[in-house]
């Protein structure tokens, strides 16, 4: 009987939890990792320099492939940038292009609660090492080489106020 009473108030508790609402920025929340960003690093369980093949074992095949400049691979509002040869992650990017909506690219977020919709201010509360201006076009955070760059819609005026329309990490 005492296991049926703590699963009933574990189920209560996480009940409320989610009619909480969302965290506040900053505090870390738990995201699945097929949708979390995690900014120098990682989108989607896929890492900046990780092979060509371990990118469809984790993802699967691109729902689409276009080659502007560099080899593309699409699945939906996440984009995985590879080098000329195919063979490591060059750059990953989540935003709703090709198809993809606004909502589902909202969809992959930090632990921190950053998504594309997420406000400049949003992001700097949650990343105060974040660099935040209107010539970066949104804010930047750089470490060990690597760049994440948490982007204003072009043609957007900046603000704190102003929503973040891509992620871009990079190397």
């Amino acid at each position: 009987m005492t296991i049926g009473l703590r699963s009933g108030a574990l189920a209560l508790a996480g009940a409320a939890l989610a009619l909480a609402g969302p965290a506040p920025a900053g505090a870390r929340r738990a995201v699945p990792r097929d949708r979390l960003i995690v900014p120098g690093s990682s989108v989607a369980n896929v890492g900046l320099g990780e092979a060509a093949g371990a990118v469809i074992e984790t993802l699967g095949r691109p729902l689409k492939e276009a080659t502007p400049g560099g080899t593309q691979w699409l699945y939906g509002p996440l984009d995985v940038w590879m080098d000329s040869t195919e063979l490591n992650v060059l750059e990953l990017i989540v935003a709703p292009v090709f198809g993809a909506t606004r909502a589902q690219a909202a969809a992959f977020e930090t632990s921190s609660g950053v998504h594309v919709g997420s406000s400049v201010s949003a992001v700097a509360k949650a990343y105060p090492a974040a660099r935040c201006n209107a010539h970066d076009r949104g804010c930047f955070l750089g470490a060990n080489g690597r760049e994440t760059w948490f982007r204003v819609a072009r043609g957007t005026r900046f603000s704190r106020g102003a929503t973040i329309s891509a992620i871009v990490i990079e190397q």
